[in-house]
């Protein structure tokens, strides 16, 4: 049975990068049931009667995969999930072994950290349904993952443990595993997302495991690009029936907005979005439905083709007004700072605690968050914020924005957001109280060690005390020169 390679420098799972656990994974609440529950009845059929599908998933193609690919919002994800629960109702006997990332943990910059190990997730997540397949696999990872025993006592196993064992050796139980398994199905929605060195090392384990299994490994994929493998089944979004998709996807959203039939408004938004993404018109009736009317979507749709980064300008333009407690543009650049280029994810309390180290007390609370970029920013359950897409990022780093764009938000760049951070940090250390003295004003700022009582005191008072007494410094190596309030602060 193939085993892959040891790779040098990959001993152990990168442990500075949390692993999303499959229980949230293979939760109702995850990205695969997510995606479930956004397929419109009537639409994804089309796909089963593709040539390129039936090719893929009748016969038996040596070295080749199944490759959806095309612009974001086209519907790939949802695809995805469409053929995962189709094969999974129709071929109960075959295993099969999903993983898409969810769009809160996804890295939605090239050069921003706060990402979690993605290979390692996907792989705990494959582990955990392989569960289903082998008793086997699951008493070796649970011995794997078990604490030390201590006297008679039971020791419980947890995900988290397996996060200094060789990601090698567990790929290597798990195909261990399903070596007498005559077809194996394996799907990775978004593949784009893998983008780390680790990432990388654990396609080349795929995609030689696919190799060495001709036939035998189905492996399907989806991608923006129409170039993430070579020598695959390329599959477009780009085509009618996806357009034929989104038509109903529109119907039902008008439907689910209660836009009367036979008026005009109904008649122009249909005619408007027919031609769009399904991403487009998520947004739109998302906007529509927390209360901005009718009115708005028809003037966001009226002057020109519909173009994502417009809609984005108009939403932005429709929540300045909300925002005049502080420089709104200044402001969303600042916190699109902290959410992308922060070296972790950091929750709602600490976003706020930030904000009003650096704009003051009428800056605290997150409303004025939610007033500023509207449905642009959802807060989450674990009270982290998310973007609503990926490609809000791509849109305030794009240095090709107009000038009314760059003055609703300016260009968010690398340097200017940590520097941002790097001077938000300092500040807030300094800002700290212990027993109603502030730790600047004494030297109990240089006897405040991590994690000890001191630390978690200063952290009461300040939220973002932790990470910032952990992290400016790594912001302040980013920066090529330490000036202006950074400089002024390290120097004291």
């Amino acid at each position: 049975m193939f085993a892959p390679i040891e790779p040098a420098g990959l001993f152990a799972n990168n442990v500075s990068k949390p692993v999303i656990e499959p229980t949230y994974l293979l939760s109702t609440s995850g990205e695969f049931q997510r995606m479930l529950r956004r397929q419109c009845p009537g639409t994804c059929n089309w796909i089963f009667d593709t040539p390129e599908y039936k090719s893929w998933h009748d016969e038996s193609q040596p070295r080749k995969s199944l490759l959806i690919h095309g612009p974001i919002g086209t519907g790939k994800s949802v695809l995805a999930a469409s053929i995962v629960n189709q094969i999974q109702e129709t071929e109960q006997d075959a295993p099969l072994f999903h993983f898409s990332c969810p769009q809160e943990y996804q890295k939605p910059l090239p050069q921003s950290r706060s990402q979690q190990s993605l290979a390692s997730s996907l792989v705990f997540s494959w582990l955990a349904q392989g569960f289903k397949w082998s008793k086997d696999l699951e008493h070796k990872v649970q011995n794997l993952a078990r604490e030390p025993s201590v006297g008679f006592k039971s020791r419980e196993w947890s995900w988290s443990r397996l996060r200094t064992v060789n990601l090698s050796k567990l790929w290597e139980l798990l195909i261990d595993s399903l070596q007498d398994m005559p077809k194996i199905y394996c799907v990775i929605d978004d593949v784009d997302a893998l983008q780390d060195t680790e990432d990388t090392i654990f396609l080349q384990w795929l995609l030689s495991w696919r190799d060495m299994n001709t036939g035998r490994i189905k492996l399907m994929l989806t991608s923006s690009s129409n170039s993430a493998l070579a020598d695959d089944i390329s599959l477009t979004t780009e085509n009618d029936n996806v357009l034929q998709d989104v038509r109903i996807f529109v119907d039902q959203n008008l439907d689910s907005a209660q836009v009367p039939e036979g008026t005009t408004a109904r008649a122009l938004i249909g005619r408007k979005l027919a031609g769009t993404s399904f991403l487009y018109v998520n947004i739109a009736f998302l906007c529509l439905k927390r209360g901005s009317g009718t009115q708005w979507l028809t003037e966001a749709l009226t002057d020109s083709s519909p173009n994502l980064y417009e809609l984005y300008d108009h939403i932005l333009k429709s929540c300045t007004s909300a925002s005049a407690e502080v420089d709104i543009r200044e402001y969303r650049r600042t916190v699109l700072a902290l959410l992308l280029y922060s070296e972790f994810r950091i929750r709602r309390l600490e976003v706020t605690n930030a904000l009003e180290t650096l704009y003051g007390p009428e800056a605290k609370g997150h409303e004025l968050i939610k007033s500023a970029f509207g449905p642009l920013l959802e807060l989450m359950n674990d009270e982290t914020f998310c973007l609503i897409h990926k490609s809000f990022a791509h849109f305030a780093h794009d240095r090709d924005r107009t000038p009314q764009s760059q003055a609703l938000i300016p260009i968010v760049a690398s340097s200017d957001s940590h520097q941002v951070l790097g001077t938000i940090s300092p500040r807030c250390m300094l800002g700290s109280y212990y027993e109603g003295k502030r730790l600047e004003d004494s030297d109990l700022l240089y006897n405040c060690r991590p994690y000890s009582d001191l630390w978690s005191i200063a952290n009461s008072s300040m939220p973002l005390f932790s990470y910032a007494a952990s992290t400016w410094c790594l912001h302040a190596k980013e920066l090529v020169e330490i000036k202006d309030d950074l400089r002024s602060l390290i120097l004291g």
